[in-house]
């Protein structure tokens, strides 16, 4: 299956779960997810021109007019198939929706900032 004619979102395993949780937990809407094992990430569809905007934020990457070769709908975490290291979380329906490019930037901006806390709100030490 492509998937062509919008941006791409990648967020590294390292946060994709706690941003995923961070959009469940606000109630957003979002589009189809893909685990890319490969690329240790998850991918999002967000509408075209996101990647042009998309603010330097660690652990994600925004690819403009990008074609996604991915498996069919089918293949979900669910199923317990996959494809060559890409399983669908949430998979497309039959038009493609894309997810809110400024929720996501929040979320990712979200968990930064409570990961981050820790260290934040503690004390210099003495000397």
């Amino acid at each position: 299956m492509r998937i062509e004619g919008v941006d791409v979102l990648r967020i590294h395993f390292l946060i994709s779960a706690d941003v995923l949780a961070v959009l469940r937990d606000r109630r957003l809407s979002r589009g189809a997810v893909l685990c890319n094992v490969r690329r240790r990430c998850v991918e999002m569809l967000v509408p075209p021109g996101t990647a042009a905007t998309w603010p330097a934020l660690p652990y994600t990457v925004c690819v403009a007019d990008a074609v996604m070769c991915c498996p069919s709908p089918e293949v979900t975490s669910v199923s317990g198939r996959g494809a060559d290291g890409r399983v669908w979380t949430a998979p497309p329906a039959a038009a493609v929706t894309t997810t809110d490019a400024d929720a996501l930037a929040e979320a990712v901006a979200t968990v930064l900032v409570r990961r981050a806390a820790p260290w934040l709100d503690e004390s210099p030490p003495t000397i």
